[in-house]
């Protein structure tokens, strides 16, 4: 019996209790009958001796404090905040004036355990990984909204892309050659420029959210710009979280490499905000925390600002290896903090069966479907139903998902209607339980990542816009 078509219920025999009840898992999980897919493998190999080359990576979207930027967030905030928030950016925003100090050994240590075949980090104990519901609590951003890739076409928007195409070649033009922060920030903060404040959302696009040339403004951002400007919900959770999964793929064959010696094919730098995945990492394993514990913060702060300014405790790959286990993984972190907006929805004391009706119960539905990640210039597979108890729900073997090739069928598959959908939702206190099949599963022998899993460094990025046809 299915409750929704990503939700099935039945009977099965759990773990803990070795009796068989009623349960509900998300799809799509293994049929009864189907023969167990050989389980994927975290690499074997220390990081420890390569640890030298693995630190001249640099993370180039890492966000740091700086003082001309956080004048203009404040400027911006005072006059368009309300805008912010109905295009779900506000605490995003917020989260690029704080400082997070790097733990690069944290990031490594993870990134070697990443499957690109499953984006899941593979640890002995089972499988976990950033997901979208992470990226909007910690990262302030919306799994709701037109894709990231949508053209403007009022009159009104097209002029305000062409003067931005316009300040842009005039930077470009210059000695210099480059639309660097600092010169776009000077061409238009505190100038009485009409599209200030789409530039604004332009810089912070570019260089917090998904840079890809250092310290430079990206015209593929500004129809993106544009549309936040305006106040309009873009889909901006699943665009990140694509970049981040892309990344953690690249730092795995780099790792790879230099494990064989091949120390020339070195990845200089990432660029997606890879701040994103030591926070989640410092939510999920209080074992790696500081030991003066979490900032305390204000109501009005953003749940990333816990892990700024924190100094970090020493975290040798030696210590990881042996100290992290699956008792100190936290799966459910956000289900007792109600400043968030899905809270009140959809981490419920008792288990429900809601109709989905709102964006907050949409939001969480989005969270556990399984899906393909639409970004700029970019896709990535979501796969929520591999990591079910991070989500309060019970695991079962995951079943193979097709993939989707093209970008437009994968936002089509995205942004499939939910409304008047049912959804099952756990109590807050429920952190799931493993089927027997699923334990023994994970016991098995798994399959070894291969050379043929890598991906080769993704190509310069073409720069297409709509100037031309405007």
């Amino acid at each position: 019996m299915s409750i929704d078509a990503n939700v099935e219920e039945r009977k099965v025999v759990i773990l803990t209790s070795h009796k068989q009840r009623m349960n509900h898992f998300f799809q799509p999980t293994l049929s009864v009958s189907a023969q167990p897919p050989a389980r994927p493998a975290k690499p074997t190999s220390s990081i420890s001796s390569i640890h030298t080359d693995l630190k001249k990576v640099k993370f180039i979207g890492w966000v740091s404090q700086h003082q001309n930027w956080e004048d203009w967030v404040k400027t911006m905030k005072a006059a368009h905040s309300p805008g912010w928030k109905r295009a779900g950016i506000h605490d995003a925003i917020m989260n690029s004036t704080l400082k997070i100090p790097q733990n690069k050994n944290l990031i490594f240590w993870f990134a070697e355990k990443w499957s690109p075949k499953t984006n899941t980090f593979i640890l002995p104990w089972g499988e976990i990984t950033i997901t979208l519901e992470d990226m909007m609590v910690l990262g302030g951003l919306s799994v709701l909204g037109d894709p990231v890739t949508s053209h403007v076409e009022s009159l009104q928007d097209c002029e305000a892309l062409s003067q931005l195409h316009k300040a842009y070649d005039k930077l470009t033009a210059s000695p210099r050659k480059k639309a660097c922060s600092k010169a776009w920030m000077a061409e238009f903060k505190n100038n009485q420029n009409v599209h200030e404040h789409e530039a604004f959302v332009a810089l912070w696009l570019s260089k917090y959210l998904f840079p890809s040339v250092r310290d430079t403004i990206l015209r593929e951002t500004f129809e993106l710009a544009i549309h936040l400007a305006r106040g309009r919900k873009m889909a901006l959770a699943p665009a990140v979280l694509a970049t981040l999964y892309r990344d953690l793929h690249l730092l795995q064959n780099t790792i790879l490499d230099l494990q064989q010696g091949e120390t020339e094919r070195v990845l200089q730098q990432v660029y997606s905000p890879m701040y994103y995945i030591q926070a989640w990492v410092l939510e999920r394993f209080p074992c790696v925390r500081p030991d003066h514990g979490i900032l305390d913060i204000r109501d009005d702060e953003t749940r990333l600002a816990r892990w700024a300014k924190l100094v970090h405790k020493s975290t040798d790959y030696a210590t990881l290896e042996s100290g992290i286990r699956g008792e100190h993984f936290v799966w459910r972190p956000y289900v007792n903090d109600t400043n968030h907006f899905i809270a009140r929805t959809s981490y419920k004391t008792m288990w429900s069966i809601e109709k989905i009706g709102n964006e907050e119960l949409e939001s969480f539905a989005r969270c556990v479907r399984v899906s393909r990640l639409v970004g700029l210039n970019i896709t990535q597979q979501y796969f929520p139903h591999r990591v079910n108890k991070q989500f309060g729900y019970n695991q079962d073997i995951p079943a193979h998902v097709i993939h989707l090739e093209s970008t437009e069928d994968a936002w089509s598959d995205y942004a499939t209607p939910l409304e008047n959908e049912c959804i099952f939702l756990p109590s807050r206190q429920s952190e799931g339980h493993v089927t027997i099949r699923y334990e023994e599963w994970w016991k098995s022998e798994p399959i070894a990542i291969h050379q043929d899993n890598r991906v080769p460094l993704p190509p310069k990025r073409k720069r297409r816009c709509r100037r031309d046809i405007l």
